[in-house]
């Protein structure tokens, strides 16, 4: 089975989205007495490679349409750190360095699906004299 370029970076752009909105999450709790932080369990290329029943489903919508893979539910799994002053584990430091490299990586896949849009509108329009 194979996945096309475009369906895998915006496969990578909604686990980034789903990973983001988790940070967010957790930021938002820091004040919370027992909140524990979560955090996806596996990353995007773990996930691809392995996929497991739920967390990534084989779907086509037309006999004639290419098998895909597709991000239907996610695999959460707490974050192990020490409690806080707060009573919650949430560590503001470690959210927002997951936070850089989730913005990191959603600009460099933005700027590929960008890219990979140019490439095929440069082979359906042909080169411009």
């Amino acid at each position: 089975m194979r996945i096309g370029t475009n369906e895998l970076l915006e496969k990578a752009l909604r686990w980034l989205g789903q990973r983001h909105h988790l940070i967010g999450q957790n930021v938002s709790q820091i004040d919370t007495p027992g909140y524990r932080p979560v955090d996806m369990r596996r990353s995007f290329a773990d996930a691809i490679r392995q996929p497991r029943a739920g967390a990534l489903a084989v779907a086509a919508t037309d006999a004639r349409h290419l098998m895909g893979r597709n991000l239907r539910s996610v695999e959460v799994a707490e974050i192990d750190t020490e409690e806080k002053i707060a009573g919650n584990r949430v560590d503001l430091e470690s959210e927002m360095a997951a936070l850089a490299e989730v913005n990191a990586n959603s600009q460099i896949v933005s700027t590929m699906y960008k890219k990979n849009m140019q490439f095929l509108k440069l082979v359906v329009r042909g080169p411009r004299a």
